[in-house]
């Protein structure tokens, strides 16, 4: 027993546990399911009990616990609880109005006014003030729209570089090396001087996953990023999240009515009535 404790912890501290984040969380949660009851029947010190829901709660992102929110005492959310791991790559679905944006505004600190737990990266959302609360969106979190909100009178790698006047560590020259590893990962380097009137809407979509990525954020969340495109040209772009995921470990979560989108993602939710459908 103590031998399992052992390996997930060597394998954990050796940069990552398996090369597939999802299936490697489920692991640690079956033996963590394990050692609770090795435990019960006195069979492990606490110590080895400790290490191993230390590792458990290392793997988790997103824990959000009995999520209630109501728009004009009519209840849009209904008491969602969900957890989602570090590098997992999750699609939200279901039908308009059913809650998705909410939960996803919810993950991302645009909304406080709920009820509820809603950690993210270890922290309670509601409890940051506003400025702590920037601050941690900046840092931390990219996000992606279906409208692109590119500022169309600068260039594109000035739109790239715009989470940078947000965040004063960086100077001009780090900034610019940046935006051109930035636009370079999404294959539009040539791109850097153009405005973004001149470029296609997948064009646009990749400067703006490009700018999401600029603080190297932790996550990614993404309002139907395909739903402006068509259907060759968003299958690019979802191709792109998945290589980001998987080359680089962010956690991806992508609202979508789209099935064929979702069939990328390693796990979809559905919503329905304010509730979470898996």
């Amino acid at each position: 027993m103590l031998a399992l404790v052992g390996f997930f912890s060597a394998r954990s501290s050796a940069g990552g546990v398996s090369e597939n984040k999802t299936d490697n969380a489920r692991s640690i949660r079956y033996t963590a399911g394990i050692l609770a009851r090795a435990n019960v029947q006195g069979q492990l010190t606490p110590m080895s009990v400790h290490r191993t829901f230390h590792l458990l709660a290392s793997l988790t992102m997103i824990a959000l616990s009995d999520i209630q929110k109501t728009y004009d005492s009519q209840p849009v959310l209904r008491g969602v609880s969900l957890t989602v791991d570090s590098g997992e790559f999750l699609a939200i679905m279901g039908a308009s109005g059913s809650g998705k944006t909410t939960l996803l505004n919810i993950i991302g600190g645009l909304d406080r006014s709920y009820q509820g737990s809603a950690l993210v990266d270890g922290v309670e959302i509601r409890l940051m003030d506003d400025q702590t609360l920037s601050r941690f969106r900046n840092q931390s979190i990219g996000y992606v729209f279906q409208s692109f909100h590119l500022l169309p009178h600068i260039t594109c790698g000035q739109n790239v570089a715009l989470p940078a006047y947000f965040n004063q560590a960086l100077n001009e020259q780090q900034i610019a090396a940046r935006v051109q590893e930035n636009l370079n990962l999404v294959g539009l380097a040539h791109k850097k001087d153009e405005l973004p009137l001149r470029l296609s809407g997948g064009e646009r979509q990749r400067v703006a996953i490009a700018r999401a990525l600029f603080n190297r954020p932790k996550i990614i969340l993404c309002d139907e990023p395909t739903g402006a495109l068509d259907t060759k040209t968003g299958a690019q772009i979802i191709q792109l999240f998945e290589d980001l995921n998987a080359s680089m470990g962010v956690t991806v979560i992508l609202v979508t009515h789209s099935a064929a989108v979702s069939a990328h993602t390693q796990r979809v939710i559905r919503i329905e009535d304010g509730v979470v459908q898996e």
